[in-house]
């Protein structure tokens, strides 16, 4: 099964670079991408690494046959790791212009050192810390089209006759999968560094937790045998009480030092090769494989920020803005990325930006006139301008936005008919413990409870929080309350100013009768941010 090529992205830049010196940007787990500062980052003896730089390779990457090339290099790439006063050289996987993949050498040192890459004769070198096991899970990632923004990782994680799980080729609770990455540790004997490696467990078993639930049975855990150096194999049982969705998180803890991995998601269902489904899915599944969708995108966000002051004392400011999008789809499937980008409820992943809305349609923009008009059930109505073709935005606005029956209208005019239909927005929930919880230092070793009060059946709470990466887990309103377990805010950074948020969010009002539309959804967004907030 070809399953490296998925833990390594290579570009290709052209141009004259003889007379440049090589720089180093990153040097990161080749399968989780965390960098340098946080608590995973670490490098384990024996992992595939990969180095982000330029030019520290030639233009046309080269890759190396087995077994790995270790003190001649590969096509003018050499890299060397020292610690404590010992230096090894890594076998070098891969060279190009601005990637190099690598094996870090079962016998280096454990400790903080220097990694050194010489290409064509020019050196570069990047501080490394090296351990004796912390592991990354190998993932394919969607971006937003418009920002760049990581919206999705979904982990490599496979069934027994090596089909990948997918949302549309669904894992069950109770299944043994097999989850790919790197960082188990060091091969016994220091061998298999260059060429397969032979099967066996490394080390003591990780813990590996599904939607934050962990597995009942963790069976294999070692090197893939007969494959290449540093690729790691976990096989493991889905937990019955899993959650299901498309976004279930799925991480791995080792305990030499205790670390946890990056967190992807899986799809779970609860049949074997169904399509997975979440509440928070903006279009419904069935929409995924159609063309030439006419649809409207409404989008209601409310953002509340709570800052406290060195003198202890809180200042609250309040903003809101709404926007409606009127589109042709040129295909559903494009949106995927963006539109199932929510965790499943009952889980968390990291890694995540989510900001709500449509942040970008592929297709055409529809005309709806010049205006849109939203009513609220109380209060001043809000009349949207069109902004740019198909877009019609308020603006920045000071005024809450309560929840209920609002209308929409168009008043007729442009290409689409005239609108006028009612649609929910649900109640807010009240962080009833938000005091408590920001008040002093958060320990990510330890579970975070965060509770809640009020909000409807028409909703879902957000739960989202940064200190050097970022992470959102999401409940059912119906829950009052959340934890946020060890195994995603291990993952954290210690810092003073990072950021706590529970918002609530719309279950999408997907209507099917609107006239001269094919597919209309409604998100509406409450969020409570409190900054800043202290991560031991």
């Amino acid at each position: 099964m070809q399953t490296m090529p998925k833990l390594f992205l290579a570009f290709v830049v052209t141009g004259t670079l003889a007379a440049q010196n090589p720089s180093i940007n990153l040097v990161v787990n080749a399968a989780s991408g965390i960098p340098r500062g946080l608590p995973n980052s670490g490098l384990a003896q024996g992992s595939l690494l990969m180095i982000w730089g330029y030019p520290i390779g030639p233009i046309i990457f080269q890759f190396a046959q087995l077994p790995l090339p270790t003190t001649a290099g590969l096509a003018g790439t050499s890299i060397t790791i020292t610690v404590n006063g010992t230096t090894v050289t890594a076998p070098v996987y891969f060279t190009g212009l601005g990637q190099v993949g690598a094996v870090v050498p079962s016998n280096t040192p454990v400790g903080d050192g220097t990694l050194t890459l010489t290409y064509n004769g020019k050196s570069a070198s990047s501080p490394v810390t090296v351990v004796p096991a912390t592991f990354g899970i190998s993932h394919g990632d969607a971006f937003s089209e418009d920002d760049g923004f990581l919206v999705r990782s979904i982990a490599a994680v496979t069934f027994p006759d090596s089909q990948y799980v997918t949302d549309t080729h669904t894992a069950k609770p109770g299944d043994t999968l097999t989850l790919w990455g790197t960082g188990l540790g060091a091969t016994p004997n220091s061998g298999g560094d260059t060429g397969p490696a032979p099967a066996g467990n490394l080390g003591s078993a990780p813990m590996v937790f599904v939607g934050g639930v962990p597995s009942p049975s963790v069976t294999y855990w070692g090197r893939s045998p007969n494959s290449i150096p540093g690729l790691d194999q976990i096989n493991f049982v889905v937990p019955v009480n899993a959650p299901l969705g498309c976004n279930v998180s799925i991480v791995v803890q080792t305990a030499t030092p205790v670390a946890v991995s990056n967190a992807p998601t899986i799809a779970l269902a609860a049949t074997d090769g169904a399509a997975c489904s979440d509440p928070a899915q903006t279009l419904p599944p069935y929409f995924f494989g159609k063309t030439g969708l006419k649809t409207m995108f409404l989008s209601l966000g409310q953002s509340t920020t709570v800052r406290r002051n060195v003198d202890g004392a809180t200042t609250t400011a309040t903003t809101s803005e709404a926007r409606v999008w009127f589109f042709q789809l040129t295909q559903a499937l494009e949106m995927t990325p963006e539109v199932t980008s929510e965790p499943s409820l009952g889980s968390c992943h990291t890694n995540a930006i989510w900001g709500g809305g449509i942040p970008d349609l592929p297709g055409g923009p529809l005309d709806a006139g010049l205006s849109v008009t939203l009513t609220p059930p109380s209060g001043n109505a809000m009349v949207l301008d069109l902004q740019y073709p198909g877009i019609y935005d308020s603006g920045s606005l000071s005024t809450p936005l309560p929840g209920g029956t609002w209308t929409l209208s168009n008043g007729g005019g442009g290409a689409v008919a005239p609108l006028r239909y009612a649609f929910p927005v649900p109640q807010p929930v009240t962080w009833t413990n938000a005091a408590a919880v920001t008040g002093s230092p958060i320990d990510p070793s330890k579970p975070l409870t965060i509770t809640w009060s009020g909000g409807d059946s028409n909703g879902y709470v957000l739960i989202s929080g940064s200190a050097g990466i970022g992470f959102v887990c999401a409940a059912p309103t119906s829950a009052g309350q959340f934890t946020v377990p060890p195994s995603i805010l291990l993952s954290l950074g210690s810092v003073s100013g990072g950021e706590l948020a529970v918002s609530t969010v719309a279950i999408p009002s997907i209507i099917g009768t609107v006239p001269g539309i094919d597919a209309a959804a409604e998100i509406a967004t409450f969020a409570t941010v409190s900054v800043p907030v202290a991560f031991k």
